[in-house]
């Protein structure tokens, strides 16, 4: 978050993970800020009847399921997926996923993983 004069000069007030919102200002100048973190978590039902999470990061993104439905491509959008997004290749039994690389899912990583 930055302030910035009537001369447009820069000026950094904080940095943070996640969102800040500006939700207030008082005649001093004085901000009222809101800092959200948000989540969003993979969570699977097994054969077990027992839910087990699956997230890999903080913004875990299910993109595909093999044909048995035992592994999963899994895209990670937020904060920990870095600002190019990673992919994470996961079993469904909760072993550890595999980083697959930066970016998105895209058609061909699909193809040649063969989900």
């Amino acid at each position: 978050m930055y302030a910035v004069t009537l001369s447009g000069k820069l000026r950094p007030l904080t940095q943070s993970q996640g969102s800040l919102n500006i939700e207030d200002r008082d005649r001093q100048g004085r901000l009222l800020v809101v800092h959200n973190d948000y989540l969003r978590q993979v969570m699977a039902l097994g054969p077990e009847k027992e839910e087990k999470e699956l997230s890999v990061l903080d913004w875990a993104l299910v993109n595909d399921f093999s044909a048995d439905g035992r592994t999963m491509l899994i895209e990670e959008d937020g904060d920990g997926g870095g600002p190019n997004y990673s992919v994470y290749l996961r079993k469904t039994d909760g072993s550890a996923a595999v980083r697959l690389g930066e970016g998105r899912r895209s058609p061909s990583r699909r193809t040649a993983l063969g989900l």
